[in-house]
């Protein structure tokens, strides 16, 4: 290392007499902290801004930039040295030039916080809207890091609001999705595109909304942000607000009119995730804006079944309230009855068979009844409750298998003596192998079964 050089860290006297005596007009790079560093370079990151004067004054090469293509401005920019900034610019250093992540000073000084050197900066006439390798301008960066008085300084400037990184994400964007809303209201009042979507086709206000922002979503509502733009999945801001239960987005989306029946690409809307998730108090919302409760998904599934299935109750009352149909089935030709059959609580199964029109001998695609099922799980409480509303007994699934012949299979006595003390219930039913229920409690050796169906006229 050159003695000038190995000198620089002695003293700030000791230094400048050695400039002094030798001064230098072109750049020896020598090895510091390991980087190849210039002798202006090492004077700015110790910030000896007389040196980095002396250094300047003897017309050091201005140009100079270390090996990942950090100018001295940059070095400084990053490091928040305002003073050796403003020398360098007195002195014509090129503000623009940027580094290898094509960074410029604006930008690392934004993105660090160094208003005042974002001020310098901008009166020296630096370009606002030079983006890095990530498209991302000091304005994004600003805006995505809550930094509001360089967003104010940036857009006094005129830098472009709706400029957007690589995966098509403006500042506006950022700032939602971060809940900057103090810089979200700057962006607006400066007339930003609230519109833009990301790659993934998501606005501001689907982020915003995603990410539980609420104050955010009220100011965009106001400026008018469109309230149904849809994602690539088809979903919109009301349909992912009502899958996290965010009662309060929900409420302003739909107090703006969005689209309450708009479905994603399985054909779910707001109200069945809703249910599907159990927030009721979102269902309840939906269902007073005039959402449609007999849409179905993929599946063929409503609101209601799915409500049954996931065993929802407040969901499943109201929807009821709101003349749901009970009999729609899903794809396996299973209604919300034989759903809620299969749930553990009788509650559901109470409600359904309230409704006038709820028939509860439909079944399935394997010809299985709410009752069979009932029958074949072993749930006694809700065998009483679909007998109680004349559940026809007799029904047989594809293999000919009677409820009666089921809860015999698996051993389900009390079912058994449901079942036989029902007038229409025929013991004498045989599946397709032509075995009755007699005959398969005496193949297994079930006395207590046979002394009942035997008592209710079975024959073998």
């Amino acid at each position: 290392m050159s003695g000038a050089h190995s000198d620089v860290e002695l003293g700030h006297s000791k230094i400048i007499e050695l400039l002094n005596k030798h001064v230098y007009r072109h750049n020896v790079l020598n090895l510091y902290k390991g980087e190849l560093k210039s002798l202006l370079f090492l004077v700015i990151e110790l910030r000896l801004p007389d040196i980095v004067k002396l250094l300047l004054n003897h017309e050091f090469e201005i140009e100079t930039k270390d090996d990942k293509n950090n100018s001295p401005i940059l070095i400084a920019s990053r490091w928040g040295y305002a003073d050796i900034v403003k020398l360098l610019l007195e002195h014509n250093f090129d503000h623009n030039i940027c580094n290898k992540s094509n960074e410029s000073a604006l930008y690392i000084s934004t993105e660090e916080g160094h208003i005042n050197i974002v001020k310098l900066l901008l009166e020296h006439n630096c370009d606002l809207n030079i983006c890095n390798d990530k498209k991302e301008t000091p304005l994004f960066i600003a805006s995505a890091s809550g930094k509001v008085d360089a967003v104010k300084l940036l857009l006094e400037h005129k830098s472009y609001p709706d400029m957007c990184n690589n995966r098509n994400e403006s500042a506006l964007f950022m700032a939602s999705k971060h809940g900057h809303t103090n810089i979200v209201k700057l962006l607006l009042e400066h007339n930003c595109d609230t519109n833009i979507c990301n790659i993934t086709n998501e606005s501001a206000l689907y982020i915003a909304s995603e990410y539980r922002r609420t104050d955010v979503v009220k100011l965009l509502l106001e400026y008018n942000c469109d309230p149904n733009s849809l994602n690539i999945r088809n979903e919109s801001p009301l349909f992912i607000a009502s899958t996290i239960g965010e009662t309060n987005i929900v409420k302003l989306l739909l107090e703006h009119k969005c689209d309450s029946n708009s479905f994603n690409n399985r054909n779910e809307t707001p109200l069945s995730i809703a249910c599907n998730e159990g927030h009721a108090d979102i269902v309840k919302l939906l269902l007073e804006h005039n959402c449609d409760s007999n849409i179905c998904n993929d599946n063929n599934e409503t609101p209601l079944f799915i409500a049954s299935k996931m065993h929802n109750i407040i969901a499943v009352k109201l929807l009821l309230e709101h003349k749901t149909d009970v009999n729609i089935c899903n794809h396996r030709n299973e209604s919300p009855l034989f759903a809620a059959s299969k749930m553990w609580n009788t509650d559901i199964i109470k409600l359904l068979l309230k409704e006038r029109n709820c028939d509860a001998n439909i079944c399935n695609n394997s010809n299985e009844s709410a009752l069979f099922n009932a029958c074949k799980i072993g749930e006694t409480e809700k065998v009483k409750l679909l007998l109680e509303h004349n559940c026809d007994t007799k029904i047989c699934n594809n293999e000919k298998e009677s409820p009666l012949f089921i809860a015999s299979q698996n051993g389900r006595t009390d079912i058994v003596k449901l079942l036989l003390e029902k007038s229409n219930c025929d013991p004498n039913i045989c599946n397709y192998k032509f075995v009755s229920d007699l005959s398969f409690s005496s193949q297994r050796g079930r006395t207590d079964f046979e002394t009942l169906l035997s008592e209710h006229k079975c024959v073998i």
